[in-house]
């Protein structure tokens, strides 16, 4: 039976190209044909929800202090480092991708206490279907308590699991069945704790697997040749044209 190449996801907008999240990115994300794209979305203070990867500015964006303690008009005057505009809002990224077919990986993050922002869902929800992007979008967080409750409303949810860097997290193993009550489709493990092990767990308990974040030839190559469903990457560039050669090889579907 030949195996399905794995989908091609851009990392919070194609980050290798641009300045990461910013609407250029995304931009040149949807037009260069990827399958997804993900992104990580935050709630300023004044309830409003804000696309950005890191919980504290200064590394990204040319401001300090968090990102949850902020307004959304000084967050979207605020440019982020290496050019690409300012940080933009969630509403903003939807406008821009509305009008593609690529697929949206939308990571809900947590506040500075590591719990799910109040309301985060609410106007989550009413910025996507605002756009008509339920039925192309997979919502996602380290947090099943930020995805609780998303099922039951129509969506698709995703873990992302990285115990190495998160060790709140349980044994993914033991885990599985919980996660399936829950209603979680597809599980996302950080690249290196990928075993073939784990991955046979997950695909026997019914899972969709993916990796995550692959950058570099040489693993974009050993990752893109496995039995997954997608891969997350910086380059997407990269890993579309190992996609690319799988499909014209005929060995995938």
């Amino acid at each position: 039976m030949p195996m399905i190449a794995p989908s091609v996801v851009a990392h919070r907008g194609g980050a290798c190209v641009h300045a990461e999240n910013s609407l250029m990115a995304f931009e040149w994300s949807a037009a260069s044909g990827f399958c997804e794209v993900e992104f990580d979305v935050h709630l300023t203070s004044d309830g409003e929800p804000v696309v950005f990867h890191d919980l504290r500015l200064h590394q990204a964006a040319e401001a300090e202090g968090v990102i949850g303690e902020k307004r959304l008009a000084d967050l979207t005057a605020t440019p982020l480092r290496g050019g690409g505009g300012a940080i933009p809002s969630l509403d903003q990224v939807l406008t821009r991708l509305r009008d593609s077919s690529i697929r949206l990986r939308i990571e809900l993050k947590t506040d500075v206490a590591q719990k799910p922002y109040e309301g985060m869902q609410a106007r989550l929800i009413a910025a996507i279907d605002k756009h008509g992007l339920r039925d192309r979008c997979v919502l996602s967080s380290f947090s099943p308590a930020a995805l609780d409750g998303l099922v039951e409303q129509g969506f698709s949810i995703a873990l992302w699991y990285a115990r190495e860097q998160k060790p709140w997290q349980p044994d993914l193993n033991q885990w599985l069945p919980e996660l399936k009550e829950m209603g979680f489709r597809d599980i996302a493990v950080q690249f290196k704790e990928l075993t073939a092990e784990r991955m046979a767990a997950l695909r026997e308990a019914g899972f969709n697997v993916g990796v995550w974040t692959v950058n570099g030839p040489a693993r974009l190559d050993y990752w893109m040749r496995q039995p997954i469903d997608f891969v997350v990457s910086d380059q997407p560039d990269v890993a579309a044209t190992f996609r690319a050669a799988q499909l014209k090889s005929g060995a995938t579907t």
